[in-house]
Formats: C-alpha cells, sequence, structure tokens
C-alpha cells in the first residue's frame, strides 16, 4: 500500500477526487451497467413478447454505454436506435411504436420503465453499495 502525504485540505481533496474517481469508473460504472441491463430484462424483455418481429437483444447486448462528464459524474445512458428513431424512449414511455400497424402498441404494450426502474435502484443503494466497494478496493477504511 502506497503512503500518501496530505499536508493540507487541498492535498486531502486531491485524494479524495482521485480515489472517488477511481471508484466511479470502475465499481460504480460496472454497477450501473449490470443494473440497467438487469432492469432492461426484467421490464422489457420479460413484459412483452414480439409477435412482428425478432428480438435482437441489442437494447441490452449493444447499447448501455457510460461516460464520465467530469472528475466525479457518471453518465448511462441507452444508446439504440432504428434509423431515426431512439427507441428508448419509445419503450420507456410506451409511445411510438410503427410497427404492428393494425393494432395500438402504445395502448396494448405501454411503457416499459426499464429507465426510471435503474435510477430507483441506483437511488435506493446500489450507487451507494458500488461507491463502497470501489472506496475499500483502494484501501479507504469507510464505516
Amino acid at each position: 500500500m502506497a503512503i500518501i502525504r496530505i499536508r493540507n485540505t487541498r492535498d486531502l481533496e486531491e485524494v479524495l477526487k482521485v480515489v472517488a474517481k477511481n471508484a466511479m469508473t470502475k465499481e460504480v460504472a460496472e454497477e450501473a451497467e449490470e443494473t440497467m441491463k438487469k432492469k432492461i430484462d426484467t421490464e422489457v424483455y420479460q413484459t412483452y413478447t414480439p409477435v412482428y418481429y425478432e428480438r435482437t437483444y441489442q437494447l441490452r447486448d449493444e447499447s448501455v454505454e457510460i461516460d464520465m462528464i467530469d472528475d466525479l459524474t457518471l453518465e448511462l445512458k441507452n444508446t439504440r436506435t432504428d434509423g431515426s428513431k431512439y427507441i428508448p424512449s419509445i419503450i420507456e414511455y410506451g409511445k411510438g411504436y410503427t410497427w404492428g400497424y393494425k393494432r395500438n402498441l402504445d395502448e396494448e404494450i405501454g411503457p416499459r420503465p426499464f429507465g426510471a426502474k435503474t435510477h430507483e435502484e441506483l437511488k435506493d443503494g446500489g450507487f451507494k453499495k458500488a461507491l463502497v466497494k470501489g472506496l475499500k478496493n483502494q484501501g479507504v477504511k469507510v464505516v
């Protein structure tokens, strides 16, 4: 374990930023991605079986992305598109289905809020658990 000398509050702030960023880019990012994939499974795939198309699983397997906006801000997003249509918002809010022309799919399928459910789970302890794990993995004692 490396010894870090902290002489003033500025040094302490810099060390805390580094360990927090490390935890955000590893453990928190992994937890956020896995949570969204799990919510896509439970809120999207398990609640509706397609009739007119074969499911590609691109929403879960290819479209979940994480970016660090700044040192302490992580952005979790789903980038699935079909041409010019942004698929996550159609699924999330249940508005804008264009296939199944003889049926009202907006009403039949309805919203499948995987994004909101991901946010809830992370807010209700998933984020904190991953952050604590990330800090502990770096040798920070968290009580």
